[in-house]
């Protein structure tokens, strides 16, 4: 038994209606990688400490995701007891970069690594010194030099 050609492009397009949302589900349940902020570094401006909480009162957690569309980065703060205090999710744009190999070419990936992530239009580059699971908010006018001449735009946050 064949299937008359339009009922095989309803089949098509019911399935694709289907898998879409759940790849981005998906997606978004499962991070690519996930990094805990280091106590030294700053916040991310767009996680402001809630009243009457001090900065060591917190952590914040940092999970890459991967889309067929783009990458993103979301951002969790929590209290000491896993509440949830503030999140914010942005787009993660250049990829990442190093001072040593900026446009990569080839070259093996050097650290520490930076990538920049725009929530709300304020962008902040974070770092990543080493292979471990920390990252770290950076100011070094350097790396933003390069973010500028890498990007090709200049950051809203300075």
């Amino acid at each position: 038994m064949t299937l008359s050609r339009s009922r095989t492009v309803a089949y098509f397009l019911i399935v694709l209606a289907t898998m879409l949302p759940l790849t981005y589900v998906g997606c978004h349940a499962l991070p690519e990688s996930t990094f805990q902020l280091e106590k030294a570094s700053r916040l991310p401006r767009w996680l402001a400490l809630p009243a009457g909480f001090a900065p060591m009162d917190v952590s914040v957690t940092m999970s890459y995701y991967s889309y067929p569309w783009g990458s993103r980065a979301g951002f969790v703060m929590q209290d000491h007891a896993k509440h949830t205090l503030r999140s914010a999710e942005g787009s993660e744009g250049c990829g990442y970069w190093s001072l040593k190999d900026p446009f990569r070419n080839g070259a093996p990936f050097s650290y520490p690594a930076y990538t920049a992530v725009t929530v709300a239009g304020v962008t902040e580059i974070m770092m990543h010194k080493k292979m471990e699971p920390f990252f770290s908010v950076t100011d070094d006018a350097a790396v933003w030099k390069q973010f500028e001449s890498v990007c090709g735009r200049v950051a809203k946050s300075r």
